[in-house]
C-alpha cells in the first residue's frame, strides 16, 4: 500500500496565526489594563481633615518661631522667603507645621499645619487628574500658607523666651510616639536662640554647658528628639549677651543632650536693635 503524507493546508495555516495574534492582542491589553488600574490605585490615597494619608504623614517638618522680641523688617522677609522654600520641598504626602513660640503653657501656638497634597506634578497624563490636584493643592495648601506666612512673622513680645519649653512641647507632641518615629522629622527654630526663663537665661551671659546641666533646667526641659534633625534659623541682634559662636556651641549640645542631630545653622539677614 502506498503511504498518505498529512498536509496542513496553506488556508488552515493562516487561520491560526490569525488566532495567536489575536490571543496575543489580548494579553497585551489585559496587562495594559492592568498597569493602568493598578496605577490609578496607587495615585488614590485617602486623606484625612488635614490633607494628610490617613496612614499617616510620610515625613514631617516643624518650623518654631520665636517672635518674643522684634523682629528687623528684612529679616522678617528673609524667613517668609526660607518658609516658602521650604514648603515647595515638603514631599506629597508629608506635614508641614508652623508654630510660634509663647511665654505660656503650652510654650507654642498652631500657626499652619497641613499635609501637602500633591500639586499634579507627579501625576501620570493617563491615570491622575493634574488639574484636579492642581486645584486642590491651591485650595487647600497654598492659600493657607501665605495666610501663615504673614502671621508668622507678627510680633508676639513677652517678657520670656522659653525655647527650650517650646522645643520640649513639639517633642512631645510631634516626636515621640512610635508611629512619628518610623518616619523622617525635621525640626526648625527660628530664634535669636537667647533662652530667657527664671530657671536659665542667656542674658546672664551663660553659654557653659557643663553649668547649664547643674540648673534646674537641665531637668525641667529635659525632652526625647528622637533622632530628629534640628537647624537654626538665627535672627540677630545688634547688641548680644553672648558670643554668637559660643551660643551655638551651647544649642549643638543642647540638642545632641536630648536626642536629636544637630544639622545645620544659619544667620538670617537683618540686625534688629
Amino acid at each position: 500500500m502506498s503511504g498518505r503524507r498529512s498536509r496542513r493546508s496553506p488556508s488552515n495555516l493562516v487561520n491560526w496565526g490569525w488566532i495567536i495574534l489575536f490571543a496575543l492582542g489580548l494579553i497585551a491589553a489585559a496587562i495594559g489594563f492592568t498597569y493602568v488600574y493598578v496605577s490609578a490605585r496607587s495615585q488614590l490615597v485617602e486623606l484625612d481633615d488635614r490633607l494628610c494619608p490617613v496612614v499617616g504623614a510620610a515625613s514631617q517638618t516643624i518650623i518654631l518661631i520665636d517672635t518674643t522680641d522684634a523682629i528687623a523688617d528684612v529679616t522678617k522677609l528673609n524667613i517668609q522667603t526660607l518658609l516658602r522654600d521650604t514648603a515647595s520641598g515638603i514631599q506629597r504626602g508629608g506635614l508641614l507645621e508652623i508654630r510660634a513660640l509663647t511665654s505660656a503653657v503650652p510654650y507654642t501656638k498652631e500657626l499652619f499645619s497641613l499635609c501637602n497634597p500633591g500639586n499634579g506634578g507627579d501625576l501620570s497624563a493617563f491615570t491622575g487628574n493634574a488639574a484636579l490636584a492642581r486645584e486642590r493643592w491651591q485650595a487647600g495648601f497654598g492659600q493657607p500658607l501665605l495666610v501663615a506666612l504673614e502671621k508668622a512673622v507678627e510680633a508676639n513680645k513677652a517678657d520670656s523666651s522659653p525655647i527650650m519649653a517650646g522645643i520640649q512641647s513639639i517633642a512631645v507632641s510631634h516626636l515621640v510616639a512610635q508611629k512619628t518615629r518610623a518616619v523622617p522629622s525635621r525640626l526648625i527654630v527660628v530664634s535669636d536662640m537667647f533662652e530667657n526663663t527664671e530657671f536659665f537665661s542667656h542674658y546672664r551671659g551663660a553659654t557653659d554647658f557643663d553649668a547649664f546641666k547643674k540648673s534646674p533646667a537641665a531637668n525641667r526641659f529635659a525632652t526625647d528628639l528622637a533622632g530628629s534633625d534640628v537647624s537654626i534659623w538665627l535672627i540677630r541682634r545688634a547688641k548680644s549677651p553672648v558670643d554668637s559662636v559660643a551660643l551655638m556651641a551651647f544649642w549643638q549640645q543642647w540638642i545632641d543632650y536630648n536626642h536629636g542631630v544637630f544639622s545645620s545653622a544659619k544667620s538670617l539677614q537683618g540686625v534688629e536693635g
